[in-house]
């Protein structure tokens, strides 16, 4: 059926559409049904142009058979037809329908309650983004989030249409929910002002488990953006006295655990801008895409050093990543080996535990090959290492 059953409902007005909410099976042994093919016609286009999920036609009462009328007005409408033989009684079907709804909002409940608790593991665990991948998993539909300093979490239709009601000062304040054109629009706001705005595609319509499961998303982005500023820089600091560290081979990569991170799955980064960053530009998104990540990390100059639950992407740039394991110095350091492979290559990302290129990174070796580039530039040979990289 096209439309979604919600209800049964046995009715016998010509005209029953007030009392409908659209999605019943409405169910009729049509006696007050007049003879005129033209009013048999109306009456299933007023059902039709309500919304209403099926007509059930009792046979056997005031007529025989269903009138061709209405047979032929149901196929011209698309409505589907149901015939109900006597004796079947109404209130059977009636009560088999209110099973049948209670069951779907039983299951609907159950899968709204697991999606609660999932939300929660990943707001938890990896953050906003997460959030908002998962919300957008689960509702079938756009969703994105404008943060307060303007900054986009997803992308599409809907972000342009945030970023069209941001420019014209239409963005929700308080506790208000803004419904312009195709979305909605929640404000994410914490105890003294909005963190961000939470937009997700209006039609179709949200249902009631849908609509709970929104307001469980918005409640973990707020909570996520009210995070004390001086709890997170807490944070930030630690993170890079252990990287150093780390770096250093002090310290246990087990200490990673205390920030979310497991040693056995963990990624070791470092990032360099290409050429035609901005250097100010570049630091932001390094910063902003490491925090997202739930990573350790710090920025020195135009080095990104970072240890993240997996690879990142930061835009403009350069990045090599290696496996942690146990050795987190020495991820770190074919990291860092990859990154200037990338580098010297041109390419976005080279991958620390295999390329021919992280072994020509390194210092000793680039100091050899150069030597032996001199040497061979009044011959033929080419002095490019990267073709020697690239065989």
């Amino acid at each position: 059926m096209p439309t979604p059953l919600t209800w049964v409902h046995g009715i016998e007005l010509l005209d029953p559409t007030p009392y409908l909410n659209g999605g019943e099976l409405v169910l009729t042994t049509g006696q007050r049904l007049p003879a005129e093919h033209d009013e048999c016609r109306a009456y299933v286009q007023r059902l039709a142009a309500h919304d209403v999920g099926a007509l059930g036609f009792g046979v056997g009462v005031g007529h025989d058979t269903v009138p061709d009328a209405v047979a032929l007005a149901c196929v011209e409408f698309g409505l589907p037809l149901l015939v109900v033989p006597e004796p079947t009684p109404f209130v059977s079907i009636v009560r088999v329908g209110a099973d049948h709804v209670a069951e779907a909002e039983r299951r609907a409940l159950r899968h709204t309650v697991e999606f609660q608790r999932r939300l929660t593991r990943v707001a938890l665990r990896d953050g906003a983004e997460a959030v908002v991948s998962a919300a957008r998993t689960f509702l079938e539909r756009p969703v994105v989030v404008l943060t307060a300093d303007g900054a986009a979490v997803g992308e599409g239709p809907v972000v342009d249409e945030l970023f069209h009601l941001q420019a014209a000062g239409r963005l929700p304040r308080g506790r208000r929910v803004l419904s312009a054109d195709d979305v909605e629009v929640h404000p994410l706001i914490g105890q003294a002002h909005e963190h961000g705005w939470l937009a997700t595609a209006s039609t179709p319509p949200l249902g009631p488990s849908e609509r709970f499961a929104l307001q469980h998303v918005v409640s973990c982005l707020s909570l996520l953006m009210e995070t004390p500023q001086r709890l997170t820089q807490l944070r930030d600091d630690l993170g890079r006295a252990l990287l150093h560290q780390l770096e250093e081979g002090r310290d246990s990569p087990g200490e990673l655990t205390h920030f979310g991170l497991s040693p056995d799955t963990a990624v070791a980064l470092v990032a360099y801008p290409t050429a035609t960053a901005r250097s100010d530009v570049w630091r932001a998104q390094a910063e902003r895409a490491s925090a997202e990540a739930n990573a350790i990390f710090r920025i020195d100059g135009d080095e990104l050093v970072a240890v993240a639950p997996k690879p990142i992407t930061v835009p403009g740039s350069h990045l090599g990543h290696a496996g942690l394991g146990g050795d987190a110095a020495g991820a770190l350091e074919r990291a860092r080996f990859a990154a200037r492979a990338a580098r010297r290559r041109g390419v976005p990302v080279v991958d620390g535990e295999a390329a021919l290129d992280v072994v020509l990174a390194q210092p000793a070796i680039e100091r050899a090959v150069d030597a032996w580039a001199g040497r061979c530039s009044s011959g033929s040979a080419t002095t490019d290492r990267s073709l020697y990289a690239s065989r």
